[in-house]
């Protein structure tokens, strides 16, 4: 049965995970973060559908079997070890779902692990390696296209372009990956114009790059470009190479020294990416803020060292090993913003060597395998952008997609010949055709069960936004309201009309967004939204019954989060808001001793703290509040604020 339609199952499943970066495209309004959440269910859309053409093919011959080579089975047991991390993990449902916002957890691991699986498959010539650089070429040139339209019309941010992924950092990092990726194409392809085409689409992605004005990410990318021309110098017999290099380094550092001694100039502060090189600090603003977050997550591992605390374990971590001279910087960080520390903090020491092992047999191959000293040097500047930009970012879908796709294509490249003839005949199981047929059910089974699960997770984060919405249809009905009767008019009625229906059906909304564990970060920052609890319970526009709900929902959600063994800090930190605002101050309270209690260095508990104390008229007990967190950093200019408030109430 499925030997008749082989190779429509192949065709199929090699076509939909070649395509599938095309997910970086999209973006749906209606869901909470739509531009992460909206490309990563996409993506396992495709990932799916491709999985369930490929599954039968395993059966069938080993020929289909993935490409394994040290880089397979490092990434294997780096999966294992994380899944291992996550059991043990302080958040385990966080560890294994993740949330909308990041959308990462195992469960995002496991697709990006079948997509490498599916493109180790299907790379294992060198035509199928070039045909899948054109496919990914062409959609990463879309974005690069579209971004730069967006910025040329004022949909993108102007001072640093973000565009499809609202974020200038990862766009910048999409950007780098174009560019390495072309010019590996464009040495690898025999066919002229398309070898030009190439080259041609890489001032566009230099142009974004330059127009992100991320310094870490422009930063990594010249220290990838000067250790590419070091790779060909060692690799390559021709010594005006090498003196090219040197001369490349002291370009490079007379650049960035020049940037530094005329940081007041007109033409370094009239360019964004400029000044922001120039503004680099030790002691203050973001690489402050980045040592700091990497001094605590090493302080963290010493607790957990071998498996860490699992995947969405740093809000722990954060607020456990808090250092108030944070206080200036946000109040919440959910990564270390460096992926090795990452990994050490989510999957410990494990972890960790199996993700250096990864990198051992990449370079392994890269230095001493690849033959060709330009083409060695290319693939360098491919990983290297990516590895330095990581050492002060943490991975997104926008780097995941590229990163995983040529770690296959290596991985391919690797454990076969760079010939044609490479993907010999394997083994031919003979199957029944009643066994072929109870593999393609099976086959067909998983495939339901991935997509309800897509289903439930796009239908919870469209709920979790519609229910954030209601606090922006309150707002405009507000204002609508206070329009006298005589000036209102057909489109103001239209308009307050639709605002009026964001209420209907409300309790759907909590009860949606329930369906997919993923959603249970974001479902509960809604419910205990201060902001959504006024717009409810004020709302005349709503009825009581509905109001009554709400409020015995979230009052259940809260105290089944709050009784947890250790609290995911910002959920609790919310919930005591929430019932502040909700008039159930005592229990505010509490909730916010233990967090003092569980995180004594968090300098923002004891300030929610005090101005709890404020609202009720208990300015001793707030000055004393303060006092603690005072100690705690002497230069938090926001306590020593509301301390001079109160010596003035006195």
């Amino acid at each position: 049965m499925i030997r008749k339609f082989e190779s429509i199952f192949y065709n199929a499943s090699k076509l939909l995970a070649f395509i599938a970066p095309v997910a970086l495209l999209f973006s749906f309004s209606d869901m909470i973060y739509p531009y992460v959440s909206s490309k990563h269910l996409v993506f396992r859309l495709f990932v799916s559908l491709s999985l369930f053409f490929y599954l039968p093919l395993l059966f069938l011959n080993r020929k289909y079997w993935p490409a394994r080579s040290g880089i397979f089975y490092s990434l294997l047991a780096f999966l294992f070890l994380l899944f291992l991390a996550d059991i043990f993990a302080i958040y385990p449902q966080l560890a294994f779902w993740g949330n909308f916002e990041r959308m990462e957890g195992l469960i995002s691991y496991i697709y990006f692990f079948v997509y490498f699986v599916l493109l180790s498959s299907f790379l294992k010539s060198a035509s199928a390696r070039m045909e899948f650089l054109r496919f990914y070429i062409l959609i990463s040139f879309s974005i690069i296209l579209w971004s730069i339209y967006a910025y040329s019309v004022g949909l993108a941010n102007s001072k640093r372009l973000d565009a499809v992924f609202s974020n200038a950092i990862y766009l910048g990092i999409f950007s780098v990956f174009h560019v390495a990726i072309s010019a590996y194409a464009a040495f690898k392809e025999k066919q002229i114009l398309l070898r030009n085409a190439y080259i041609f689409t890489i001032p566009f992605a230099l142009f974004v790059l330059w127009a992100t004005a991320s310094r870490g990410v422009f930063l990594s990318f010249v220290l990838a470009l000067l250790l590419s021309f070091t790779v060909y110098a060692f690799k390559s017999a021709n010594g005006k190479i090498k003196h090219i290099t040197i001369v490349l380094y002291l370009l490079a550092a007379f650049s960035f020294l020049s940037i530094f001694v005329f940081k007041e100039s007109q033409f370094v502060q009239s360019n964004t990416l400029l000044k922001r090189v120039a503004e680099t600090s030790l002691n203050q603003g973001t690489l402050f803020s980045r040592l700091l977050l990497w001094d605590m997550t090493l302080s963290a591992t010493k607790e957990r060292a071998l498996l860490g605390w699992g995947q969405e374990g740093f809000n722990y971590v954060f607020n456990r090993y808090y250092n108030p001279k944070l206080w200036a910087h946000e109040t919440w960080f959910d990564r270390s913003h460096n992926t090795p520390l990452d990994i050490l903090n989510q999957g410990g020491l494990l972890s960790l060597l199996a993700y250096l092992a990864i990198l051992f047999f990449l370079w392994r191959y890269i230095l001493f395998k690849v033959e060709d000293p330009a083409e060695s040097a290319l693939l360098s500047f491919i990983f290297a952008s990516y590895f330095f930009s990581s050492l002060s970012i943490f991975d997104n879908i926008s780097s995941y997609v590229p990163y995983f796709a040529m770690l296959a294509l290596i991985n391919a490249r690797a454990a076969n010949s760079e010939s044609d003839n490479s993907a010999k005949e394997g083994k031919d199981f003979a199957l029944s055709s009643r066994n072929q047929l109870v593999i393609l059910l099976l086959s067909f089974s998983i495939l339901i069960l991935l997509l309800q699960n897509l289903y439930l997770s796009r239908q919870s984060a469209k709920a979790v936004a519609s229910l954030l919405s209601v606090v922006s249809a309150w707002d405009l009905l507000e204002r609508l309201d206070s329009v006298p009767q005589q000036l209102q008019n057909p489109e103001l009625l239209k308009l307050k009309k639709k605002a009026i229906s964001r209420f209907d059906d409300l309790n759907q909304y909590w009860r949606l967004a329930e369906l997919s564990p993923t959603a249970h970060k974001e479902f509960f920052l809604a419910m205990s939204n201060p902001a959504v609890l006024r717009a409810i319970m004020q709302n005349r526009y709503i009825d009581d019954d509905t109001k009554k709900e709400y409020l015995s929902e979230t009052l259940y959600l809260i105290r089944e989060e709050t009784k947890k063994e250790k609290p995911y800090f910002m959920l609790v930190n919310s919930a005591a808001k929430w019932l502040a605002a909700a008039g159930y101050k005592q229990e505010a309270e509490e909730i916010y001793l233990r967090l003092i209690k569980e995180a004594p260095d968090k300098t923002q508990f004891y300030e929610a703290l005090a101005k709890l104390y404020i609202k009720e008229k208990r300015f001793e007990e707030a000055r004393k509040v303060l006092l603690q967190a005072l100690e705690k950093e002497r230069g938090n200019q926001r306590i020593l604020k509301t301390l001079s408030g109160l010596e003035l109430d006195k």
